[in-house]
């Protein structure tokens, strides 16, 4: 005989996804509005970033926030930001989270730029509180380049 699914488990897995979700949206969000975590509100200490446009990679909190007031700045310059986060897939593995998302932008002139991002970014609870510890982003690849015979 099958065992039954406990409806309160399941019922607390899609609350902790939804948290999830909300700190990644949160980040986001304080990015078009040109706000620096200066707080680690969203991100632990040891965070790690794989970066679309940073060739090295960022690590710990105090070199984050030295990266998004790079990121922001190169915004600014750019002009007015436009984006769509659509999460694909939250699993939860004990006090760990896994997000794989899209993130489509677009910059307006003076200097337009737009792209699609795939991102993956783990999370940690710490004191009931989830927390970016990695994000690695990749431009979607538009498909096997071609082969010249």
């Amino acid at each position: 005989m099958a065992a039954m699914a406990d409806p309160s488990n399941s019922t607390a897995k899609h609350s902790e996804k939804q948290a999830v979700e909300a700190v990644i949206r949160a980040n986001y969000n304080a990015f078009t509005t040109r706000i620096t975590d200066d707080n680690a509100e969203y991100a632990a200490n040891g965070v790690t970033i794989w970066d679309v446009f940073e060739p090295e990679l960022i690590i710990g909190i105090e070199a984050r926030k030295a990266f998004q007031r790079r990121d922001i700045d190169q915004s600014v310059a750019r002009g007015a930001l436009t984006f769509d986060v659509t999460i694909q897939l939250i699993t939860l593995h004990g006090n760990i989270a896994i997000s794989r998302h899209h993130v489509d932008f677009n910059y307006e002139p003076p200097n337009p730029v737009s792209g699609h991002v795939r991102v993956t970014q783990v999370l940690q609870k710490f004191g009931g509180q989830w927390k970016i510890i990695h994000t690695q982003e990749g431009m979607v690849p538009t498909g096997v380049p071609e082969i010249e015979q």
